[in-house]
């Protein structure tokens, strides 16, 4: 694969936030202030401060290594509770050839099926990584729970209702940073971003969006980095011959494309599929209003933002 083709998305592609000549320049301040409001970032040392106790939560951010004879690998991130959305995401899987299936976290929240959601991963995933929304749901009281907005927290109470003791147990242990060797390449797999764990890879220009990735890919001493968390799927080749893929989001695109989101990776050719799967969003929304959500996090899959 020529290591010169870069395909990353920028804003104009994947947020209300665009150059047009339509535009208000006050609701651009407001829906960039909007997006720095969801988009805090959360440090190991912020975490940890606010648990009281770091010897004991350190483990939570030690890095764990494995080895694995996988080539082709399928690579998921940020079900959100969505059954609906992952099971159409199953059934294309079905269809397709691989070794192994990587899982970059967020597995619940924002959506009505975590319990659902987290059976199937544990019977299917062999290697997955904690995300943000995870975390805030085995730990409720810490800083990072009050960094979500007031939908995700109604989502993530009504989660904790519905979720096992043993899948929250289980759910606890998930590493936040795994390395992961092969025959064929190296990856760290991590929900945000290799440093922070929680931080966003994200620019609002395609050269900020550029950098970031950069910025990232040089605190890494693997082939691949493996994030979510942005639910912006994307690939990106650097000049010093790291690797970025972000899957995008099963349960919740943020791209402008509704459709579910997954990637195969060939780790031996460097070669990608960014796929795209349908799915019924009514369904989802009919239990979201069943729920008593907020009505916005069903509008939202509609448009895929």
């Amino acid at each position: 694969m020529d290591n010169t083709n870069k395909k990353i998305y920028t804003d104009e592609e994947t947020t209300k936030i665009s150059t047009s000549e339509d535009n208000n320049p006050e609701q651009i301040d407001i829906d960039i202030k909007n997006r720095e409001e969801q988009t805090k970032v959360v440090t190991n040392d912020q975490i940890l401060e606010d648990e009281g106790s770091k010897e004991e939560a350190k483990s939570l951010f030690d890095v764990k290594k494995i080895k694995i004879d996988a080539r082709k690998v399928i690579v998921l991130s940020d079900i959100h509770s969505n059954m609906t959305a992952f099971n159409a995401i199953l059934n294309d899987i079905k269809t397709r050839e691989y070794d192994a299936i990587f899982c970059l976290g967020d597995l619940v929240g924002y959506y009505t099926q975590p319990n659902e959601v987290l059976n199937k991963v544990r019977e299917i995933v062999d290697v997955c990584v904690m995300g943000n929304h995870d975390f805030a749901l085995i730990e409720p009281e810490i800083l990072l729970y009050s960094t979500l907005q007031e939908g995700a927290k109604i989502a993530l109470d009504h989660n904790k209702t519905q979720v096992s003791e043993e899948n929250k147990d289980w759910v606890s242990k998930l590493p936040m940073k795994i390395i992961v060797e092969t025959p064929y390449s190296s990856v760290t797999l991590v929900h945000g971003d290799p440093v922070t764990i929680f931080g966003y890879i994200y620019g609002v220009t395609d050269q900020l969006f550029e950098q970031s990735i950069n910025n990232a890919l040089m605190q890494i001493d693997t082939d691949y980095l493996m994030v979510g968390h942005s639910h912006l799927q994307g690939e990106y080749f650097s000049d010093f011959g790291k690797v970025y893929v972000n899957p995008g989001a099963v349960g919740q695109p943020r791209d402008k494309d509704p459709r579910a989101a997954y990637a195969i990776v060939d780790l031996a050719t460097r070669s990608h599929e960014l796929i795209r799967v349908p799915y019924d969003i009514a369904e989802v929304k009919e239990m979201v209003i069943e729920c008593c959500f907020p009505v916005y996090l069903a509008d939202r899959l509609e448009v895929g933002e």
